[in-house]
């Protein structure tokens, strides 16, 4: 017998009766494998290229030449082809197998009725067959070319996302090639059908085997709304390189033109951005362009330093409210304008800016607009750990106000501190001393007016904590803890109220804001204060994984003198108390979570705020919320909304947030979503306050996705999203 190359591991199990040394045929039976066997670590390692052939029975004569027969498997590596019967040359390296052949592989699976291998570069041709690439799609081909790697060529074929049996969708083909290292296919003669309805044809298809982006059609946007008619929105991406895309949107609106969307995105080692722009050309509505620009691009060095661009521009304070579609872009106010250069180091942070205002709410008055900082240097910093324990810092700022109308000029603040803290990681004790200077340089000022001013202010505050836990024993031995804290600040009185003020407000006072030592957000103020604050704070944790089972506070101020310095127009606060804060977050219970928060004010007696939140998810694909919100003389809300299944692949939606003091509905909407294995598809219909004067618009989206050929989150997703917390 010739003797067969090493190449090739012939694994027989000889019965010695039947062994023929002087014969020209070899007739022997082998142990049976499991043709069913798929690669994983259980098979045994073969030297690099090698080829096993395990069969039932095997004949080979003295040239090389041989057919095996039952039970067929022939491993190489981490493929295995399965037939019936299988022919080989030992010379030139080639198989051809035939009955119920099968190719199974980590990135590809094909079955057919035969099929020819060449080892020496593995590639394997099949004749009616069935193809599955695992975690991609499955098909079916008349004639099938597929090397080990590069890119399968198949003929008359047919192609789709969804499971065996199931052909809601399918991509039919002339031809039909598939770059399984490049990520996508492009097909030759291709018909689109949808539930066997032929929805399009073109000469030329491409489309994606995996998430990696593409040049393509993206999945097309319909929709309607009252205020800008019938949708219909065509992304095109572009795939320019690696590191930077392009899309292309034309929006057609049945009442206002096309919009034409434009967005070109970057990214390299040091820098990433954005460029957008929109544009609609002579609105039927208005007669008018419409624009919209935004820019946004940062460069970082590995020094610590970086640069930040962030702008937009609108062409008409209505932009939004005509064209913006969803409550918190109508709600806008002001667009921003900021390029900025920062450095954090270890001691030192460093910020330059440039800032300016776009106001689109045509309410506010020349006085209210927001000045324009051109430029504003600011630098901060700290050190820990000096000599007696001592840490040191430093606020410091220097910028200068711009605006059309009313006083003007440059203000520098600086802010040095010193602390010394106390204690241990369980308990701590941290006295601050603190003096803040403020001067001006004022133009525009009135006759007789002071143009040079300065404020000299001591702040001294001494703030401390602790930290008590226990296990709490049963079960689940979970961590309890109590967590104090008072801080007492002492802020002499100084008369300001000829200090300008160009960017200085009271924030909204809650727990976060209960230890600050000024009650004034930005330096134009320093509020006198003798006051102390107090908070408590439970926990209830899990040691094993951090998980807060429920978390209790409760905190405010006392004033041991009453507060004189104000904002212009606002009067002086006489009590000896702030309002109480308390909060209650309980997740106890898997399926439930309940938030609890109030505001009261003892001298009245009344609530000030209230908010309700209450969570039911039983499972990920399902969620029920509810909430109440109240802020005296301003607002009381109910916000309901939800998201369950309603059968077999359904799925409801809906959000209704209502305004209790104006008996009328903020935000509502009711959608069903369809989603199989290979598509899906979603209606919502959505009614909400368009407009700053209260004008309501109607909406209709709906989106249509094939699972395969786009992946591209859809705006119906995003308001869901937004609209309901907890959807998945």
């Amino acid at each position: 017998m010739k003797t067969i190359p090493q190449q090739i591991l012939l694994i027989l199990i000889l019965l010695p009766a039947m062994a023929m040394a002087d014969g020209d045929v070899c007739d022997v039976f082998a142990q049976t494998d499991d043709q069913n066997l798929q690669p994983d670590e259980t098979w045994p390692t073969l030297p690099q290229d090698a080829i096993e052939i395990t069969a039932d029975h095997a004949e080979i004569n003295r040239s090389g030449e041989g057919e095996v027969s039952g039970n067929v498997r022939l491993r190489q590596n981490d493929s295995a082809l399965l037939a019936e019967r299988a022919r080989f040359n030992a010379e030139t390296m080639s198989f051809s197998l035939s009955g119920n052949v099968r190719l199974v592989s980590p990135t590809l699976e094909l079955s057919g009725q035969s099929a020819n291998f060449l080892s020496t570069n593995r590639t394997m041709n099949f004749s009616e067959s069935e193809f599955v690439l695992p975690g991609t799609g499955r098909g079916a081909a008349k004639r099938l070319d597929a090397p080990e790697k590069g890119i399968i060529k198949l003929e008359e074929v047919s192609f789709t996302t969804c499971p065996p049996g199931n052909d809601d969708w399918i991509l039919e083909a002339d031809r039909i090639s598939l770059d399984r290292e490049g990520g996508n296919g492009v097909a030759k003669g291709a018909r689109f059908r949808f539930k066997g309805v032929p929805i399009l044809y073109t000469p030329t298809f491409s489309f994606p085997l995996n998430d990696a982006r593409k040049t393509g059609f993206l999945v097309p946007r319909i929709g309607s709304s009252s205020r800008t008619g019938s949708e219909v929105q065509i992304p095109f991406y572009l795939n320019l390189a690696p590191n930077y895309d392009f899309t292309f949107t034309p929006n057609i609106m049945s009442k206002r033109g096309v919009l034409w969307q434009n967005q070109f995105r970057y990214l390299t080692e040091r820098n990433t951005g954005r460029l957008e722009l929109d544009y609609l050309s002579s609105d039927k509505e208005t007669g008018e362009d419409r624009i919209l620009g935004s820019a946004y691009h940062q460069t970082r060095w590995q020094s610590g330093w970086w640069a930040t661009l962030d702008a937009s521009n609108v062409s008409d304070s209505n932009y939004f409210e005509d064209l913006g579609g969803s409550v918190g872009l109508t709600s806008q106010t002001q667009l921003e304008q900021n390029l900025q250069l920062e450095y954090n180091g270890s001691n030192w942070s460093f910020l330059a800016r440039v800032q300016n205002f776009q106001t689109i709410d045509d309410s506010i008055t020349d006085e209210e607009k927001p000045y324009t900082r051109a430029p504003q240097l600011m630098a901060h910093g700290y050190w820990p750990d000096l000599t007696l324990g001592l840490s040191a810092g430093l606020d410091s700022e220097l910028v200068r106000f711009e605006r059309n109308l009313g006083v003007t000029g440059t203000r520098l603040n600086v802010a040095p501190r010193l602390s010394l803290p106390l204690g241990n990681p369980g308990i701590y004790l941290t006295p601050t001393l603190e003096w803040e200077f403020t001067g001006y340089t004022l133009e525009n000022t009135l006759p007789g007016e002071e143009t040079n001013l300065s404020r000299n202010t001591p702040i001294f505050s001494l703030d401390s904590g602790l930290v008590l836990d226990r296990y709490t024993g049963g079960e689940r031995n979970l961590i309890s803890t109590i967590e104090p804290r008072m801080q007492y600040v002492y802020i002499p009185y100084e008369g300001q109220d000829d200090l300008p003020v160009f960017d200085t407000g009271v924030p909204d006072f809650n727990l976060v804001q209960l230890f600050r030592r000024d009650r004034f957000a930005g330096p134009d103020r320093v509020g006198d204060t003798n006051h102390l604050a107090a908070g408590l704070t439970t926990r209830l944790l899990d040691p094993d994984n951090g998980r807060q089972y429920l978390a209790a506070t409760i905190g405010g101020q006392y004033y041991f003198e009453n507060q004189r310095v104000t904002l212009p127009g606002v009067a002086p606060m006489d009590r000896n108390s702030s309002d109480v804060f308390a909060e209650l977050d309980f997740g106890f219970f898997n399926r439930w979570s309940l938030g609890l928060a109030t505001q009261w004010q003892p001298t009245e007696r009344t609530s000030q705020k209230n908010v309700v939140r209450i969570q039911y998810k039983p499972k990920d694909d399902r969620v029920v919320n509810f909430a109440y919100r109240m802020q005296r003389d301003e607002l009381e809300q109910t916000d309901l909304s939800f998201s369950w299944p309603v059968g077999q692949n359904w799925n409801a939606v809906g959000r209704w947030n209502y305004s209790l003091p104006d008996g009328k509905t903020l935000d509502s909407l009711v959608g069903l979503e369809y989603e199989s294995c290979c598509w899906a598809v979603r209606l919502v219909t959505r009614r909400y306050i368009a407009s700053r004067s209260g004008d309501r618009d109607s909406s209709i989206m709906l989106q249509f996705n094939f699972k395969g050929l786009s992946n591209l989150g859809s705006p119906v997703e995003k308001v869901l999203a937004m609209g309901i917390l907890g959807y998945e």
